[in-house]
């Protein structure tokens, strides 16, 4: 399987390339043999298929809804290690990044793809005291399956644009902020953050229902969708400003205010804490040709100036009594 794709990735000419196409089949039924009968060689074999992938993307051509749906099926089987779910993932996504155009058009990319990236977002640490004792953004940056699919549902959501990740989401979306199961209600919020930078223009001409979806999270009875429904709204605000704080500041400001006085959690009055940092930096201008907007950002501030001061004083003081680095 290596020496063979190590071959064809070896050709520089597409048409001799193309050639081979007829193989591609027969590949990747070596891939799923090799994973049924040694995981290590077929985790190998997954990684010679993200290099052909680089170098000749359309020797997929007349196999990719194949290809997709054998990745898919590798990723949401709990039974592989989280290494070879990524790498089976990371040849789609490869494949994506590439020739998004071609991958818009099969419906496995919204059905089975996209939505075992975010069956993979469910599998998160269940115990909330180990979790809280993980540093802000090393969930983004480890090896596990959760955060391999945080990292991928970004990446494909800026590959495959506006369009197509608002049809992906819609079904998962329906279900997901009203699951019973809260890593579900998370994963959710989670997505709904992550596709805020290539779903701008649609969330800004529906400004009301995408700020109503990202606070919702904040009011969760779940701690973790709590969490997440903060990351969600960061990173919203981030995509809206300053639009979305001049025009929910009353809503959004006493809300952070008070995760972050309430909540017991060092980690999620940290997180509220960044959110609000998000939330002043969109309404601070810098473009000099929009003095009038800068003036009016500046009222903004000065209404909740104490308070804010305040609460960042307190936790900040509480942060170094608990030896809590992150804040």
């Amino acid at each position: 399987m290596k020496a063979t794709t190590s071959f064809l990735y070896s050709i520089e000419d597409e048409g001799i390339v193309s050639s081979f196409n007829v193989l591609m089949p027969l590949i990747l039924n070596t891939v799923v043999e090799a994973l049924k009968a040694d995981e290590g060689q077929g985790k190998i074999a997954l990684e010679s298929m993200v290099d052909l992938t680089k170098t000749h993307p359309q020797c997929w051509k007349d196999t990719s809804e194949l290809l997709i749906t054998i990745a898919s099926d590798i990723i949401i089987t709990k039974d592989f290690e989280d290494g070879t779910r990524s790498q089976a993932a990371e040849v789609v996504l490869t494949l994506a990044s590439l020739v998004p155009a071609t991958l818009r058009k099969l419906s496995v990319m919204k059905t089975k793809f996209f939505t075992g990236l975010v069956q993979m977002l469910t599998e998160c640490e269940e115990d909330n005291e180990t979790w809280a004792e993980i540093i802000d953004g090393e969930d983004t940056t480890g090896n596990d399956a959760h955060s391999a699919a945080l990292a991928a549902v970004g990446r494909l959501s800026l590959d495959m644009k506006e369009n197509f990740m608002l049809d992906a989401c819609k079904p998962v979306f329906a279900e997901s902020f009203t699951h019973a199961d809260w890593k579900v209600r998370q994963a959710g919020y989670l997505t709904f953050g992550l596709i805020a930078e290539s779903c701008r223009d649609y969330m800004k001409a529906n400004l009301d229902n995408a700020m109503q979806t990202a606070c919702k999270g904040l009011q969760d009875e779940n701690p973790r969708v709590r969490y997440a429904g903060i990351s969600c709204l960061a990173l919203v605000l981030t995509e809206l400003s300053p639009v979305a704080q001049v025009k929910y500041h009353a809503e959004l400001v006493p809300a952070l205010l008070g995760l972050i006085e309430k909540e017991s959690m060092m980690k999620i009055k940290t997180h509220a804490i960044s959110c609000m940092i998000n939330f002043v930096n969109g309404l601070i201008q810098e473009d000099e040709n929009e003095i009038d907007d800068t003036k009016k950002s500046s009222d903004i501030l000065v209404l909740y100036s104490d308070q804010l001061f305040s609460s960042l004083l307190v936790n900040l003081e509480m942060g170094i009594k608990e030896k809590y680095e992150p804040l």
